[in-house]
């Protein structure tokens, strides 16, 4: 495989999940587009601190002609991860062929402190 450079992974948080027990939040992660031409798709791949990436299971992924609402020139998607807990993310490129890029830069979702947490 020709090889898929690095590209850069930016993340947002969008909105925060209330209520009791498990709260989550929803970050969007986005990249630039890779600039190869042989690129057909993307997968993001999440990890808790302390924890590996699992590239059998992406958290999300997309194939160009599986969607028609998918901007190529601006990608993005939206993940959900446990409020309160660090998290951090990745994504590869996917070609023609099936081949995945190495991984992207690695995005962090920083949590809040805690209510009356002192430091």
């Amino acid at each position: 495989m020709r090889k898929i450079s690095f590209f850069f992974l930016w993340i947002f948080c969008l909105s925060c999940g209330g209520g009791s027990g498990h709260e989550t939040s929803t970050v969007t992660l986005a990249w630039d587009p890779h600039p190869d031409a042989d690129v057909v798709g993307y997968k993001a791949f999440v990890r808790e601190e302390d924890e590996k990436y699992d590239y059998d299971n992406p958290v999300w992924q997309v194939l160009f002609w599986d969607t028609d609402t998918f901007c190529r020139d601006s990608p993005t998607c939206d993940v959900d991860v446990d409020l309160y807990v660090l998290t951090r993310f990745v994504v590869k490129a996917v070609n023609i062929k099936g081949e995945e890029s190495c991984d992207s830069n690695e995005a962090s979702y920083y949590p809040p402190p805690l209510t009356g947490q002192t430091y």
